[in-house]
């Protein structure tokens, strides 16, 4: 049962008629509307308004380049701050660049750790194919008739 304190945040039922929502908008449709308007902005030529918050160093790099899109302006500062030694855009370009992967740990129904399988099955798998490999290479070399297990090239 819901207490009196849970119920005083709750809006009253809505009325026959009554619309709340009059724009149909949800807040993936707002979402939505950022990122075009993101990428029409990215995607567009770098402005001389936005030139002025390029940093020195950087301007050498996009001197003469006319089509330069502000896209392509941020992701050079981005690299000459990495190139620079700025840890913190180092960190962003490497997280950007290589995405991290989530560790999951896996057990069998007796509780027992699964991941560690994994290794003796790649152990299992390389100590195989190297027997098939040594056997392919020492029956290549009998190519005497009746000599037994020749492979026929």
């Amino acid at each position: 049962m819901a207490t009196e304190q849970q119920l005083a945040n709750l809006r009253p039922p809505i009325k026959p008629g009554e619309v709340r929502n009059p724009q149909g908008h949800n807040q993936y449709t707002y979402r939505r509307n950022f990122e075009k308007a993101v990428d029409q902005a990215l995607g567009g030529k770098l402005s001389p308004e936005l030139k002025q918050f390029i940093p020195e160093s950087v301007l050498p790099l996009i001197e003469g380049r006319e089509d330069l899109t502000t896209g392509e302006a941020i992701a050079l500062v981005q690299i000459a701050k990495t190139l620079t030694g700025d840890e913190k855009a180092t960190s962003e370009t490497l997280a950007r660049l290589w995405l991290k992967t989530e560790r999951h740990e896996h057990t069998g129904p007796d509780g027992k750790d699964l991941a560690g399988q994994g290794e003796s099955a790649l152990d299992e798998f390389t100590r195989r194919m190297d027997v098939i490999e040594s056997r392919r290479e020492a029956d290549t070399g009998a190519d005497e008739p009746g000599s037994p297990g020749g492979l026929v090239q």
